[in-house]
C-alpha cells in the first residue's frame, strides 16, 4: 500500500467526498502534474466513480467530478462491510 492512495482518499473524504481533477491538483502537492490520472486510477480500482456536474446558473461548461465510494472512511481506508472490519486501500498505480 502506498501512502499517497490513502492520503488522497482521506483528503477527498474531508472535502465532502467529491472533487474535480483541477481542485485535486490544487490541493494535493503530490499529484499536481497528473491529478486526473490519479483519480482515474482510483476509479479503476473501485474507490469511486466519475460524475458529471452540470453548468452553473451563469452557464459555462459542465465538469467531471470524482465521487468517493461509500465504503471509504475518513482515514482513506476501505470499510469491509462483510465482517465490519477495515482494510487498507490498495494503492492505485500512479500514471505518469
Amino acid at each position: 500500500m502506498l501512502p499517497q492512495s490513502t492520503k488522497a482518499a482521506a483528503l477527498i473524504f474531508r472535502l465532502g467526498g467529491k472533487i474535480t481533477a483541477r481542485e485535486y491538483g490544487r490541493r494535493s502537492w503530490m499529484f499536481r502534474v497528473c491529478p486526473r490520472a490519479m483519480l482515474q486510477s482510483m476509479v479503476e480500482h473501485g474507490y469511486g466513480r466519475w460524475e458529471t456536474r452540470p453548468s452553473g446558473p451563469k452557464g459555462g461548461r459542465p465538469s467531471l467530478a470524482f465521487v468517493l465510494g461509500d465504503d471509504i472512511d475518513e482515514t482513506g481506508k476501505r470499510i469491509d462491510k462483510t465482517d465490519g472490519g477495515e482494510t487498507a486501500c490498495a494503492s492505485p498505480e500512479v500514471l505518469s
